[in-house]
């Protein structure tokens, strides 16, 4: 079973995620409005959305605007962590992960392809 989802938005970069505040580790305002985003944009899909369950494997495209530069490894920790209770309960159920960047796109855009692995015999 796989779903597939172009979501027409970029999750934020880690280094935008978080802020430190003395020994405290905070969400930052633009990881929370993310996270209402992708909330947002899953609960306006048509159709319903279920949660995979088991061993998962993640293809996902980043279309960057324009020639903004961002390095990949940055954007995939908001957008598991957003997808989370959404797509799937924990990002520890994800395996194996394929991801590709495009710059110079006309719009931003986050296209993934979430699929369940077949469990070893």
């Amino acid at each position: 079973m796989f779903i597939r989802y172009e979501i027409p938005f970029l999750p934020p970069s880690v280094n935008a995620c978080y802020r430190s505040y003395g020994n405290r580790v905070v969400k930052s305002a633009k990881l929370k409005v993310f996270e209402q985003e992708i909330i947002r944009y899953f609960d306006s899909q048509e159709e319903e959305i279920t949660m995979l369950e088991g061993k998962l494997k993640l293809t996902v495209s980043f279309y960057l605007k324009g020639r903004r530069s961002i390095d990949i490894d940055n954007l995939l920790k908001a957008l598991l962590d957003g997808m989370e209770n959404i797509l799937f309960e924990n990002d520890k159920m994800i395996f194996e992960i394929h991801a590709e960047k495009f710059s110079n796109c006309d719009s931003a855009k986050t296209v993934i392809l979430l699929e369940q692995l077949i469990e070893d015999l």
